[in-house]
């Protein structure tokens, strides 16, 4: 009878062994507190935009407008004027003139193009620094906004904007990796 349990337990064992039964373990994944951060940034982000949608559909019934804070007004403009250069941005950063700092800004990359056009040169350094000022001024307006977020730490923030324009920008895209290296997605 023992040697039926254990040529039991071998066979049990080679049988285990030949089909290739493996325990795997599950993958984990740690939310972390920057992707609550992130969270709360896109949170606010996406209100904010939606308070612009709303603002464009508005139809006073006499001639009346909207009055809005110097804040809020300011912060709305900023996403529209980012609504109204998008196609440009997209365009620089396919030229490659222009790459996704690690401040959540736009830096020159200058070409060719940029240094030999001066009309081309105009027209990039304008919507750039543009969109720049509009990142700031949302930047700033999503901190005020959100009582959770941590005024002291503007860095956090603009690593956290910069990671979600990275991960927006289209591939070919220059992106600083590290402190003044750059690479393309």
């Amino acid at each position: 009878m023992k040697w039926f349990h254990r040529r039991y337990r071998i066979l049990l064992l080679l049988t285990i062994f030949i089909t290739g039964c493996a325990i795997q373990t599950p993958e984990v994944r740690i939310t972390g507190e920057k992707t609550a951060l992130e969270n709360q940034i896109l949170g606010q982000y996406a209100r904010l935009e939606e308070e612009v949608w709303m603002m464009v559909s508005y139809r006073a019934p006499d001639d009346t407008v909207a009055t809005f804070s110097e804040e809020r007004r300011m912060v709305l403009e900023a996403i529209r004027n980012r609504m109204f250069n998008r196609d440009d941005i997209e365009e620089f950063k396919q030229e490659g003139v222009v790459g996704e700092a690690l401040t959540g800004l736009l830096e020159l990359r200058p070409n060719d193009d940029y240094n030999q056009n001066e009309d081309y040169r105009r027209r990039v350094d304008a919507i750039v620094n543009e969109e720049n000022r509009d990142r700031q001024v949302i930047m700033v307006r999503i901190v005020e906004l959100e009582t959770d977020l941590d005024t002291q730490e503007p860095e956090r923030i603009a690593e956290v904007f910069a990671r979600l324009n990275q991960e927006g920008s289209p591939k070919g895209t220059w992106v600083e990796v590290s402190q003044d290296k750059w690479e393309k997605k």
